[in-house]
């Protein structure tokens, strides 16, 4: 038998390593495919057969691979795919299959082109894949959004010396006017930016990056228009995973409007003293001389500038400076005779008309070369000139003169200015009056004459300088308006942070206790000019009561003072009468008694009295008896004079002296009288008697104001017209109305209001009443006219008190009224009765916290003069000072060095600063020295 032998390892290796092929073919993820030359499938591994929804291979051995694809992507696979696939022998692309159901997937195709014409095809599912880059991108996409839309600019910073920018969000361009690429790419340096004078700042803060972690500034930016905006910067160092740091991020926001509003407020408080101590002084004194010195030195430090003088006509036009206040840099022409050839046939009868020429630059403002070169004698670049007018006839000019440099004058100096000048006028003809009467005393009769002249001059002077007050009292509500406003609408925004809030708390309290003092010289204006009326209601006398008892228990606490409310048996629950008018009168006399008492305490007695007035037999009598240090019989008949205030007042430096004069006159219009009596060293009591009626007991009681959030759903699009002249109050409007969610438009006069009411047709108008071109007044009537003008409610916004123009108000057809400056919450109860609009108001926060009980227990345990004893004397002796100064951020610099066994004492204090209730800490001070000096208390050290 014979046969052969052949090796064969090597096959068997070769089909072991297809075996091998085979199954990771299988076995694989992504589906494979083999198509024979007529596009046949001629083998499917698992995946392939699962990805496309069959059961078995079986389905679609044989079939061509058409049946896996719609029309739409057979027709874009045969323009696209085929030809790659023919001429480069491989291609790949992304497309839709279509599963077994119907459903379709989105997959990633790659083709072989084999020989004989058969295919591999590996087909990849990658639907998850593509969600996951649509959502990427749309989080992306929303990130972009929110970083262009967000008023916050968002920056990061390279860690070292130049803090190299390495993003910088692009609504920076909003902020500064520069494209965030132009810096990023260096096109501008982001420090070159920096106001020069902030500079030490930021850098100094980046600084100590390192040490602190997080660090905040503020400072000026240069916008790309040349102005300065003010910005508030926050930056956080950013450290890694082990605790190394590798940069920093931060956030930037406009604080522009902010500091305008401070530096407005700041304005408006210099115009105020700068006023009253010139009125003050008018009022004291008819020495001329002695007032016009005052008025010029004043008004130059109000100004800042380098001379203010008061220059007196001659008849033929010439001249000299009669009083004059000048800066040590700048030349004096006091008492210098001075004639301009070019006054009198230029400028006198401009002067003449009352008329004001500010002249911001003598070489570019159109004057005569005579009168530049006369101007350049005294060294002026640019001056302020008012006339000071006497009936028809111009007396002389008030004058301020800017030596070192072209100057712009501001609308407010420019008013300051002119009001000065009226009372000045006033102080003129007093003074001439009363010097005419002195040259004519020796003749009986020619000394009548005068004194009856003096006395009608007087009085028209009185009115006058009331008509003045009332006015300037309605210019500065005006502006308070806005400053009010915006504070209400910057509190709503929820992005500040914590002490933002707080210096927004600052003005808005500064506001409202300019606004008091205000509402005071306006009262009194009113009381003047015979315009206060009285508005009677039924009330709850012993609800007033109560709450007057609640508002002044924790001031008298505070001074470890007694304060006593005695009601007698009979006294009636509900009265008629002017509550408001009531109210004022007791917190006047109690917050004097609490004010100037020191040991001891009040006491309030009220009762029922018999009546003398057969038409009114029903009359009560109020008596506020004190401790205090008494009142001298010589200051008694000064009491009840306006802006007459005793020794004690006075040396307590608050208060305008209109409190006890407004008080009179409100209780003499409700048909009585307030006497006084008083024992110095004793206490005083005040007594007054007021007439009332029964009152109603079906009153309502009033509800608690709850803060306005939004709109309640489902009401229609309320479209309110802001109509302003003055910018500021049309947008505070704007900003408090459209955060609330109404549309609202503005419109700059009531011509403009006609056209946007024709057009748009609003739901209600806020109207100001005195606008120029068309005032409020014509605007309501030619809209209330047109048949379509009843659907339109129309509100006035009036900075007047005075009852007949409110009458006006209405007669012209408005439908109500709100006073300026106005709180949201007014206005907004206003627009929910005339427009049933429905609010979402914010909850209540329920805080359990009693001032009152812990002022009690410290009371009883250890009084507060006990433990601010603990505090060294010198530390008194600062916190007495601050007190003195007005200085609440000082007074809260030396609560922190206060110990935490004393917490409670601290408190007390603090509450007094956060109401500037000074007078009350020095008070309190004082007895703090005495009890130190009695006891010899050894301070320990701190």
């Amino acid at each position: 038998m014979t046969g052969t032998h052949k090796d064969i390892g090597d096959r068997k290796l070769a089909e072991k390593k297809l075996q091998q092929q085979a199954a990771a073919i299988a076995a694989a993820t992504d589906g494979i495919a083999i198509l024979n030359a007529q596009g046949e499938f001629i083998y499917l591994n698992e995946a392939h057969v699962k990805i496309f929804g069959y059961d078995s291979d079986l389905e679609l051995l044989g079939k061509s691979w058409e049946m896996l694809y719609d029309k739409a992507q057979l027709h874009r696979l045969s323009a696209e795919f085929m030809p790659d696939l023919l001429q480069q022998g491989y291609c790949s692309l992304e497309a839709e299959g279509r599963r077994r159901d119907g459903t379709t997937f989105t997959q990633d195709i790659s083709v072989t082109l084999l020989e004989g014409g058969e295919r591999v095809c590996i087909v990849r599912d990658i639907s998850d894949r593509k969600r996951a880059e649509s959502t990427l991108l749309s989080v992306t996409q929303r990130l972009q959004h929110l970083l262009s839309t967000t008023p916050a600019v968002i920056f990061s910073l390279k860690l070292g010396v130049n803090y190299e920018l390495t993003f910088l969000s692009e609504n920076v361009v909003s902020m500064i006017g520069y494209e965030a690429r132009e810096i990023l790419d260096n096109s501008i340096v982001w420090d070159s930016l920096i106001h020069p004078e902030d500079r030490e700042i930021v850098f100094t803060a980046l600084a100590n990056l390192l040490s602190k972690e997080i660090v905040s500034f503020e400072c000026r930016s240069r916008h790309k228009d040349g102005s300065y905006r003010w910005v508030y910067d926050e930056i956080r160092l950013v450290k890694d995973s082990a605790g190394l740091p590798i940069e920093c991020v931060g956030y930037s926001v406009d604080i522009t409007a902010r500091k305008q509003a401070e530096l407005a407020l700041q304005q408006q408080l210099k115009r105020e003293q700068l006023v009253n101590s010139i009125q003050e002084r008018i009022r004291s004194s008819l020495n001329l001389e002695e007032v016009l010195t005052t008025a010029v030195e004043e008004m130059r430090q109000f100004l800042s500038t380098d001379r203010t003088i008061i220059y007196r006509f001659n008849p033929d036009w010439s001249g000299f400076v009669t009083v004059e206040s000048v800066a040590e840099s700048a030349m004096s022409i006091l008492a210098t005779d001075i004639h301009d050839p070019c006054f009198g046939e230029r400028y006198a009868r401009f002067y003449e008309q009352g008329r004001i020429r500010a002249v911001d630059n003598i070489y570019t403002a159109g004057l005569t070369p005579c009168h530049i070169d006369f101007l350049k004698q005294f060294e002026i670049k640019a001056n302020l000139v008012v006339p000071i007018l006497q009936g028809q006839k111009i007396w002389g000019l008030l004058i301020a003169h800017h030596c070192q440099s072209p100057r712009q004058w501001q609308s407010s100096e420019i008013e300051s200015l002119r009001q000065i000048s009226v009372q000045l006028a006033i102080a003129i003809q007093q003074c001439t009056l009363f010097e005419q009467a002195k040259t004519e005393i020796a003749d009986r009769k020619l000394a009548e004459s005068a004194l009856q002249k003096a006395v009608a001059a007087a009085d028209a002077a009185n009115r006058a300088k009331s008509e003045f007050l009332a006015s300037m009292s309605h210019e500065l509500r005006t502006p308070l308006n806005a400053i009010l406003g915006f504070s209400q609408v910057m509190v709503r925004d929820a992005a500040l942070n914590s002490e933002h809030q707080q210096h927004l708390e600052i003005i808005n309290r500064a506001g409202e206790h300019l606004l008091s003092l205000i509402n005071d010289i306006l009262e009194m204006s009113k009381i003047e000019a015979g315009r206060t009326k009285l508005n009677e209601s039924s009330f709850n006398l012993y609800r007033l009561l109560k709450n007057l008892e609640n508002m002044f228990s924790l001031k008298a606490e505070s001074k470890g003072l007694q304060l006593t409310f005695e009601l007698a048996s009979g006294l009636p629950e509900f009265v008629k009468t002017d509550e408001g008018k009531l109210r004022q009168v007791l917190i006047n006399i109690l917050a004097n008694a609490i004010k100037f008492t020191s040991t001891g305490g009040a006491i309030l007695r009220a009762r029922v009295q018999e009546s003398r007035k057969e038409d009114n037999p029903l009359c009560l009598l109020f008596e506020i008896e004190d401790t205090g240090p008494g009142i001298d019989e010589a200051e008694m008949d000064n009491l009840f004079e306006p802006f007459g205030q005793t020794e004690t007042g006075q040396k307590s430096k608050q208060g305008t002296g209109l409190g006890l004069p407004i008080s009179r006159k409100f209780v003499q219009l409700m048909g009585g009288d307030i006497t006084v009596s008083s024992t110095p060293g004793v206490g005083s009591t005040f007594a007054f008697n007021i007439s009332i009626k029964p009152g109603d007991p079906e009153i309502q009681m009033p509800q608690n104001q709850r803060k306005v959030i939004g709109l309640a759903p489902d009401q229609p699009e309320y479209r309110i017209l802001a109509v302003d002249d003055a910018r500021e109050s049309r947008l505070v409007l704007v900003k408090l109305l459209s955060s609330i969610g109404f549309q609202v438009r503005e419109a700059g006069n009531g011509q403009e209001a006609i056209a946007v009411w024709e057009n748009w047709q609003p739901h209600l108008i806020l109207m100001d009443m005195q606008m120029p071109l068309v005032d409020g007044y014509e605007a309501t009537k030619q809209i209330k006219a047109h048949p379509l003008g009843k659907n339109t409610a129309i509100v006035a916004l009036t900075a007047s008190a005075f009852e007949e123009d409110r009458k006006a108000i209405l007669a012209a057809g408005c439908d109500d009224f709100v006073g300026k400056p106005f709180q949201e919450n007014t206005l907004f109860a206003k627009m929910e009765e005339l427009l049933g609009v429905r609010y979402v108001y914010e909850e209540p926060v329920n805080v359990k916290h009693d001032t009152k009980t812990e002022l009690r227990e410290v009371a009883s345990n250890q009084s507060v003069e006990l433990q601010l004893c603990q505090m060294p004397p010198e530390w008194v002796d600062k916190i007495y000072h601050a007190a003195n100064a007005c200085s609440d951020d000082q007074i809260f610099e030396l609560i922190e060095e206060m110990p935490l066994e004393i917490a409670s004492a601290a408190q007390v204090i603090t509450d007094l600063a956060n109401n500037f209730l000074f007078d009350q800490i020095i008070e309190l001070m004082k007895s703090v020295r005495g009890v130190q000096e009695e006891c010899k208390i050894s301070a320990p050290k701190l």
